[in-house]
């Protein structure tokens, strides 16, 4: 008995996973949530809900290449605006944070969450706003 071994589809499925990481700000869509990325001081725009991240506050999250008794926690300061936000309308602030709550805010029927913060921390060094990058999940109530 011959036993061939045929892998014609590992190109594809690379191609797939390398392509799935390169955009920034396309939403994708899970399980009736929308999943954006956002750079600091940039929006990204979800089926009509625009999330901005402002800045990020109080990073006191476990440094990678440290052992800790916490995880840590960060905030991350960002403004919704839903399609129901009329225009002319001051925004709020909202704060969402990593590890404790609250980790998402509900704004004009739209829910977002906080799913990650990147980069995560490494001990001596200094995450400057301009590199921090959040992945949100946003769900229509």
């Amino acid at each position: 008995m011959k036993i061939r071994a045929s892998f014609p589809l590992i190109p594809a499925v690379a191609a797939v996973m390398l392509g799935a990481g390169c955009s920034h700000k396309s939403p994708t869509e899970t399980t009736g949530s929308t999943h954006v990325v956002v750079r600091a001081s940039e929006s990204a725009d979800a089926n009509g809900v625009d999330v901005q991240l402002l800045r990020v506050e109080n990073d006191s999250r476990c440094a990678v290449n440290v052992q800790c008794v916490w995880a840590g926690n960060a905030t991350a300061v960002i403004t919704v605006r839903t399609p129901e936000t009329k225009v002319g309308v001051l925004l709020a602030q909202q704060f969402v944070n990593t590890n404790i709550d609250p980790r998402y805010v509900d704004v004009s029927g739209y829910r977002v969450r906080l799913d990650s913060l990147k980069p995560a921390p490494v001990a001596g060094q200094t995450i400057e706003q301009k590199d921090y990058v959040a992945y949100l999940s946003i769900t229509k109530n």
